[in-house]
């Protein structure tokens, strides 16, 4: 069960590499930064599948740690520049939604340890 799980992980992190590549090469500057983030996840979650495969605990965990490193600089990158542009442009409701994004976040970082 733990082989199929691992190369079902190789598939879709192969899959989504690809069409974020893809999508790399035909967008401009800013779209290019705001996808790199889940290029990383893809080729870490890619990686993380094969070396299972191939019983590799310390690599499985290191492509693990940089997932999870990625994925959560996107995430509070998106909330640092959602909290500027909602007080340079006074859209103060958007802080509201902000503060939702990180009540949700706060349980993750107690199980990511």
């Amino acid at each position: 069960m733990k082989k199929i799980i691992s190369i079902r992980k190789i598939i879709v992190g192969i899959i989504t590499s690809s069409i974020l590549s893809w999508a790399i090469f035909k967008n401009n500057n800013f779209v290019r930064l705001m996808i790199i983030p889940f290029l990383v996840c893809s080729i870490c979650y890619t990686l993380e599948g094969m070396f299972e495969l191939l019983n590799k605990d310390k690599l499985v965990n290191i492509f693990k740690k940089i997932f999870k490193i990625s994925f959560f600089t996107f995430y509070f990158g998106f909330l640092i520049y959602t909290v500027y542009y909602s007080l340079v442009n006074k859209t103060y409701g958007l802080l509201i939604v902000v503060f939702i994004f990180v009540l949700f976040i706060i349980p993750y970082f107690k199980r990511f340890k």
